[in-house]
């Protein structure tokens, strides 16, 4: 069979150039349309159900609002497992599946049972399911920033009309982009129009808070009256009934005394205000601020999504329909660390390149030669990218490494082979059977070295057959490796004999320096091996041994950490503590944090004031802190030290508690395990 292969690649050495460029070409289209990310995406399965419940303690959350809609989940189709969080006024529950389950179908499911539990929990609870994304998805974070007032009443103005101008004229904007599955604003004031009522006056008409709550939702709506016809035209008939000031609202009529309207206004005062919030920002050190962060689609392009919404943002930014001074100031995007990691990959790849290059023609001293077993690399990297389209994988660190760690692989039957014939044509001497002394000096070789492929290759299919996290993080790494080193068998046994009969030519053999100089200093050292087995075995058993030895004591890890260029950092207050108190503490630390010159910006964001994805409470709160360049830090080389120095700085800051991570890490802790948390107790009872 081999041998077929290979005559029939010389035979119709044509036909196999336009195969090659057809490779190239479809490669290069594949890898264009490549979805690019830092990491592969290890999340599970998921659905979360967010329920708001204003007003209720933890206990009624979880008695009348967790427990109805949990046992109402019970049951549901390939559900693996079921986790709730209920706070203040917050029910989260989160429902994971099994690996392969559609994430629509098990939406839908979810969705399905939510319906069954609404009539199950007091009135006024909202029940939403959260955003299609993953521990991938927070791709963009920003704030709103402006020239801000300096008294107490005109800032908290200025943050209502910033979260106002959030939620109403950004948002919208933002969620139109494609990949964009949702926009989680944070900070700021939440414009609300409040009715103040008076008990006295309330008993005074003989009204009820119900019945003042209930004439002002009837009262705030328009209604459809058909149509009228008058002649030859027809009118459309509206009610219009929306209120659309702090006037409509006082003059809503509660009742009639004696023909006497009793109005709004009449036992209450209605005045524009802020609701209760549980959750605020904080940039800097400096003071309060409006921002939020863009949630990317599940399966979305990373790097697409990240370009897109950068464009729209300087859209807006640009566009003039923001209040004047303001802008949209992004200070995390995911296209730094995909970039980044691309640029180490990239960087392997073509350092790797080189190095076979120099050592091929310095061992080989054949330009020629080495130029056959340099466009192995190329055609099995471009033939690798179309087998990663064909199956949905993205080019990530995990994917790319996988292809940066089979370069020499890759080249090693083409080095075999292309050594063989150029060996074969100088001892020919002539190029009259050219064809058949080609074909003779790759079967010489290749047969023995497709046994050693074959094994270097089974090695990988464990890491292939993993399950969950590990077999989602490591799937990419051995799929690319298997398929480059099977595109360089299928290379060496199609593409490199005919390109070896195209480019490589008879000449005289040349003396290779290196060659001879090594064979000078190895040939001693294998005479003395051959006389002195027995301490050889000797010595290989010792070094064996101690091998196993030190095995077990080797520190072990799920993956190298990766430097993400930011860090992510939890800070636990005292149960209890107030948000004013909680914001005055997180300016202090983000001040203590701000005097390292490594650190460029943090934001800290404290209780909940978005969607409820996080449930954190007023007295945690979560900080994004983004580096300046590694070459621009002074105080400290490392991330680890860094961090180590940050921990010492904030050490005496009283009933405390506070851990550091990074984000993306961070993300894929809390959506797997359902906490931010490296040690996890689980208690049965």
């Amino acid at each position: 069979m081999i041998d077929g292969l290979v005559d029939r690649s010389l035979r119709h050495r044509d036909l196999v150039v336009v195969v090659v460029l057809i490779i190239a070409a479809l490669g290069i289209w594949s890898f264009v349309g490549l979805p690019i990310d830092a990491f592969p995406d290890v999340t599970n399965i998921q659905v979360e159900v967010l329920s708001t419940a204003p007003g209720m303690s933890p206990l009624e959350v979880e008695r009348f609002v967790t427990h109805p809609l949990e046992m109402a989940m019970r049951g549901l189709p390939r559900l693996t497992q079921l986790r709730s969080v209920s706070r203040f006024g917050l029910s989260v529950i989160t429902a994971v599946f099994e690996d392969g389950v559609d994430i629509y179908f098990a939406r839908q499911n979810v969705h399905e049972r939510m319906s069954e539990a609404i009539g199950r929990v007091p009135p006024g609870v909202e029940i939403t399911m959260g955003p299609v994304s993953t521990a991938m998805g927070e791709i963009y974070q920003y704030t709103l920033e402006g020239p801000a007032p300096g008294d107490e009443a005109g800032r908290i103005e200025y943050l209502t009309n910033l979260r106002t101008v959030q939620d109403w004229t950004i948002t919208p904007v933002l969620k139109s982009v494609p990949g964009v599955n949702e926009i989680n604003s944070f900070g700021g004031y939440i414009r609300q129009y409040q009715v103040i009522v008076d008990p006295d006056r309330l008993l005074k008409y003989d009204l009820t808070m119900a019945e003042v709550a209930d004439a002002l939702q009837k009262n705030n709506l328009n209604v459809g009256g058909n149509v009228l016809q008058q002649g030859s035209v027809q009118y459309l008939v509206r009610g219009i009934g929306l209120l659309q000031s702090v006037a409509d609202i006082g003059n809503v009529i509660l009742k009639s005394e004696d023909g006497t309207p009793i109005l709004v206004r009449d036992v209450a005062d209605v005045r524009p205000g802020q609701a209760v919030r549980q959750g605020a920002a904080v940039k800097d050190g400096q003071g309060e601020v409006v921002g939020a962060v863009v949630m990317m689609l599940r399966g979305a392009n990373g790097r697409e999504v990240v370009e897109a919404v950068g464009k729209r943002v300087a859209e807006i930014n640009a566009g003039g329909f923001l209040p004047a001074g303001i802008k949209l100031v992004p200070y995390y995007k995911r296209s730094d660390i995909i970039q980044d990691s691309l640029h180490t990959v990239s960087e392997a790849l073509i350092i790797g390149s080189l190095l076979v290059i120099f050592v091929l023609y310095l061992f080989l001293r054949s330009l020629r030669g080495a130029f056959i077993v340099v466009l192995a690399l190329p055609l099995s990297t471009l033939f690798t990218f179309i087998m990663m389209r064909l199956f949905g994988l993205s080019a990530n660190l995990m994917s790319l490494g996988g292809l940066a760690i089979s370069i020499g692989m890759i080249i090693d039957a083409t080095i075999i082979q292309v050594e063989n014939v150029q060996r074969h044509l100088i001892e020919a001497r002539t190029a009259a059977n050219k064809l058949s002394t080609v074909a003779k000096a790759v079967l010489e070789v290749r047969k023995p070295s497709i046994f050693g492929e074959t094994i270097i290759t089974l090695t990988f299919i464990p890491i292939i057959a993993l399950q969950g996290i590990e077999g989602k993080m490591f799937f990419p790494l051995a799929f690319t490796h298997i398929i480059a080193l099977f595109a360089s068998l299928v290379l060496s046994l199609l593409v490199i004999p005919a390109l070896c009969s195209l480019v490589l030519k008879s000449h005289r053999e040349k003396r290779i320096i290196v060659i001879e100089a090594a064979k000078k200093a190895y040939l001693p050292v294998l005479r003395w091996s051959l006389g002195h087995k027995t301490v050889l075995v000797l010595v290989s058993t010792a070094l064996l041994a101690g091998t196993l030895f030190l095995i077990p004591r080797l520190g072990t890890e799920f993956m190298p950490v990766m430097d993400e260029g930011a860090f992510d950092m939890d800070f636990q207050f005292s149960p209890g503590i107030s948000l004013p108190e909680a914001l005055e503490m997180s300016r202090k630390v983000e001040e203590r944090l701000m005097a390292f010159p490594e650190l460029e910006t943090v934001v800290g964001k404290t209780g909940q004031t978005g969607i409820a994805l996080e449930a954190r409470g007023v007295e945690k709160t979560g900080y994004v802190g983004v580096f300046k360049p590694r070459r621009e830090w002074t105080s400290a080389k490392t991330r680890e030290e860094l961090t180590g120095k940050m921990r010492q700085a904030l050490t005496d800051f009283p009933g405390i508690a506070f851990s550091f991570s990074q984000p993306i890490a961070c993300r894929i802790d809390e959506i797997v395990a359902g906490t931010r948390a490296q040690l996890i107790i689980k208690l049965f009872g």
